[in-house]
């Protein structure tokens, strides 16, 4: 027998290890970032060093670059490869080590070398830690919150890193050096807390958003338990690469960092021009501006990301840019006071709060069981870093030909274009959809039905129960094993759906069943509380014979 689902090989003995493993992600997620703040090295090099703006441009060009040409590929290898966990840890103390090689060297081209192997360690961050969010979490449901919660730890951290920054810099200036340092032993520390991660505790199918399906006749556990991809189960790039919601998703990502991500340092660059010794200061409080608000914006999400639709949000996210840069616009030109520019970024934290927590939500619903998750990531990660990379160097050059102004008016342009973009082309799944449906147009519902029905009536002959209200009461019971409150939740179906497939009793192993936990779950819950009472079970169950059963006389 086979099962098609996301929750197979949930065990009660597991959960420990489970809410471990969360609790060293939030930790990595606290740290992880801090290694890439890159309008520290734009000013320090800038305003400190003297640097043409030109060059940081080039650097952030080439390290664009460099991303794009590894992060497909990167993306790829991680949905195949069960080392997941080592593959990050070393990319995340090689990014630490040239962060902090910044503080040893001012020669472009010494910077230029390390910022682009920095570009190549930095690519693996994201989709692995977004894959170890999926492959953690056991439930569908828990994952849109815990990815905001990790957003939340994520821009925690970054508040407190950049505060420190800001406080080396000012009190230490102009031997400001160890700021780098700092900033590289939080790499350090992220990857600590990954090595920590139970690698029992990752489900790899889950990682990758692949429907495991559980072993059938000639098949062994031991073949089962071992990692290997099955390209009958995968689905393929060309699948991926035609699908029109996920290209017009793609290019409204590149259009929106195009629009956003030169916005920053060429903010902190003007404030900061002028005055070297709270440059750093400056450059500190727009950051922590920035995260703080980003923060407040993904703790606001947890509450209300499984309500809105996600395009709704990220409509959102395109207005509070455009407004954000016609107000910098303004102040430039009528009222150019330092800590009113700062206190712009707060805005900058809406939008990207919205953007980053939303983006691995958008990708799982485009990509849920085609086992291509990392692999279109990546590839909208790309788009991510291609557009931040052509937006940092065109406001450079801008600034260099122009002025300020002129720059920030080209990306409020380019931002006016991806709202456009957004709001007309792309497209995406309901949140609570059945994912499998996009990539398997052979998936029945009602066969899913049928099949569960007959599943449950040989379980009940197998433990000696007949077709009856105490029979099925009996199966409700065996499947309420976890905390025996009376209702079935979702783990406790998953554990079910995995003793049905292990059942050597069962009168139709000869079929190829496709029963979708998610899919399922709904539609047993009728009442949509998140939990399945016995009437629901009985409803559902009801034509499983010809009997009519009623549970009002139960």
């Amino acid at each position: 027998m086979k099962v098609l689902d996301q929750e197979k090989g949930i065990d009660a003995s597991l959960f420990n290890k489970t809410d471990l493993a969360k609790k060293y992600l939030l930790m990595a997620n606290f740290f992880v970032e801090t290694n890439r703040l890159e309008p520290f090295v734009a000013v320090y090099f800038v305003v400190l060093i003297g640097w043409n703006p030109l060059n940081i441009g080039i650097i952030a060009a080439v390290v664009s670059v460099v991303s794009i040409l590894f992060q497909i590929p990167v993306g790829d290898f991680l949905d195949k490869t069960p080392y997941k966990k080592t593959v990050t840890v070393i990319a995340l103390l090689v990014a630490s080590i040239t962060t902090a090689c910044v503080g040893w060297t001012d020669n472009f081209l010494v910077v230029l070398v390390a910022k682009a192997i920095e570009g190549v360690a930095a690519v693996i961050f994201l989709p692995a830690l977004t894959a170890f969010v999926f492959g953690i979490c056991t439930v569908t449901e828990e994952i849109p919150r815990f990815i905001a919660t990790n957003e939340v730890s994520n821009k925690i951290g970054s508040t407190l890193f950049t505060l420190c920054c800001g406080l080396i810099t000012y009190f230490l200036y102009p031997d400001i050096a160890s700021m780098f340092y700092l900033l590289g032993a939080g790499g350090v520390t992220a990857a600590f807390f990954i090595a920590l991660i139970p690698s029992s505790a990752i489900d790899m199918d889950r990682a990758r958003q692949l429907r495991r399906e559980a072993v059938g006749e000639g098949e062994s556990d031991e073949e089962d338990e071992e990692w290997v991809e099955n390209m009958s189960e995968v689905v393929s790039y060309s699948a991926v690469l035609k699908d029109r919601k996920i290209l017009a998703f793609a290019v409204a990502t590149f259009l929106y960092h195009f629009a956003n991500a030169g916005v920053l340092p060429l903010l902190v660059q003007y404030v900061a021009t002028g005055n070297e010794r709270t440059s750093m200061v400056f450059t500190s409080a727009s950051l922590l501006t920035t995260y703080v608000f980003q923060g407040i914006t993904a703790q606001a999400l947890r509450s209300i990301i499984e309500k809105v639709a996600p395009k709704n949000l990220l409509i959102a996210a395109h207005f509070v840019l455009i407004i954000r840069c016609t107000m910098i616009i303004s102040m430039i030109q009528w009222w150019d006071n330092d800590y009113t520019l700062i206190a712009t970024q707060a805005l900058d934290g809406v939008g990207a709060g919205i953007y980053d927590t939303l983006l691995p939500l958008m990708v799982s619903l485009l990509t849920g069981g085609t086992g291509r998750f990392g692999f279109t990531y990546s590839l909208i990660l790309t788009c991510w870093r291609l557009g931040h990379g052509a937006s940092f160097l065109l406001g450079e050059a801008i600034v260099h030909a122009v002025s300020y102004q002129a720059a920030f008016l080209t990306l409020v342009g380019i931002a006016i274009f991806s709202l456009l973009w957004l709001v007309i082309l792309v497209d995406h799944p309901p949140l609570l959809a059945n994912k499998i449906q996009r990539f398997n147009p052979f998936f029945d519902e009602e066969m899913m039905k049928v099949v569960f029905r007959k599943r449950v009536l040989a379980y009940m002959r197998e433990i000696g129960g007949e077709f009856s209200i105490d029979g099925l009461n009996d199966v409700f019971l065996s499947i309420d094993e976890i905390d025996k409150n009376g209702t079935l939740e979702k783990d406790e179906m998953a554990l079910f759906l995995e003793k049905l497939s292990d059942s050597s009793n069962l009168e139709s192993a000869e079929e190829i069943d496709h029963i979708d936990l998610d899919a399922l779950f709904r539609a047993i819950d009728t009442d949509g509380n998140g939990k399945i009472e016995f009437a629901e079970f009985v409803n559902y169950l009801k034509d499983a014979e010809q009997d009519a059963l009623s549970v009002a006389s139960a």
